[in-house]
Formats: C-alpha cells, structure tokens, sequence
C-alpha cells in the first residue's frame, strides 16, 4: 500500500501535463485503495481547487485538502508520520518546512517531469521546480520612524531604539518569520 501511495504522489505532483502519460495500472490501484488522495496544504484553497478539479478531471481520482499555516501542516503531517499513521498522501508547502520533512526521512526525492519547463536556477535540487516565493521585507509606520532612520538590516532590528516598535508573526506558527 506504501508504494502505491508514493506513486499516487508523483501522479499527483505531475497532474499539469503528465499525469495522462502515467501508467494507467497506478491510478487502478489507487482507486482500488480508496479512490481519493488526501492532500495538506498550505496555499490558498482557491487555488488548490483548480489543481484538484484538474487532477481529477486526468485521473478520476477524488481529492481532499486539508489547509493551514506552513508549520501547522508541517507539525501535523510529522506528528502523524512519527506515530506510524500518516493519512496524507500529499504535502504541499512552502520550501522550509520540507527540507524539516526530508531530515525527518518523509520525503522522497522528486524528479518532475515539468522541471524542464523551468531555468535551472528555479529548480530546487531536492524538491524540483520552485512554484511558490515567499516575499519578506520590513514594513515601518513613516509617522513613527523617519526615512534615513528605517532599519535595514538584522543587526539594525535589535538596536535598543527599536525596542518595544517591532511586531513580527509568531515563528512557530509562520514559515515568513523563520525565513
């Protein structure tokens, strides 16, 4: 049941022009088990539904999508893989979060038959083709903090003039503060 799984999953990360070319005996024996992969995520629901409704259009395989913070799926998804019972089939999440998995030995690594498509530099070596960017910057009230006294880097950050004007997420809820 384990391999089926782990080939459900490259059916699945190759749904976008592959999946149609992959061995029909897979998708039979992943109907087989149950009919359905079981996707955590962290993107946006809206946008997983299109991917979904695609995957099943190519596979005819249904699909339910579990969505939270990064470090929610990740804490979640390596909680049930350390206790032997993981009921996902498929992670996906932002790139931290993912190498913490791999360390952990959950992931395999993945050769996507769409990495061609990319420039080698946005092709992750482990994880392949790097799809999701998070943008992190510093954001300041110009009322509070003048122009030429902004922050501009970490080592500014901790200066005591700064001291109770920060507010940043939570870095065990937030993948953005970890990065």
């Amino acid at each position: 049941m384990e391999s089926t799984k782990l080939l459900l999953v490259l059916v699945f990360l190759s749904f976008t022009c592959e999946a149609a070319a992959q061995d029909p005996r897979l998708i039979d024996a992943a109907k087989k088990e149950g009919g359905k992969v079981i996707i955590y995520g962290s993107p946006e629901t809206p946008v997983v539904d299109a991917v979904i409704q695609t995957f099943q259009k190519k596979t005819g395989l249904g699909a339910d999508y579990w969505r939270a913070s990064a470090m929610s799926v990740m804490n979640r998804a390596m909680s049930e893989y350390r206790a032997g019972n993981a009921l996902y089939d498929v992670v996906l999440n932002n790139t931290d979060p993912l190498y913490i998995m791999a360390k952990a030995g959950m992931l395999a690594k993945y050769d996507s038959p769409t990495a061609k498509k990319y420039p080698n530099d946005q092709i992750d070596p482990y994880l392949g083709p790097i799809s999701r960017l998070g943008i992190v910057g510093i954001v300041y009230n110009k009322n509070v903090v003048r122009p030429e006294n902004v922050p501009r880097t970490l080592e500014d950050l901790v200066q005591p003039k700064y001291r109770g004007m920060l507010v940043m997420a939570d870095p065990t809820l937030h993948v953005t503060t970890i990065q």
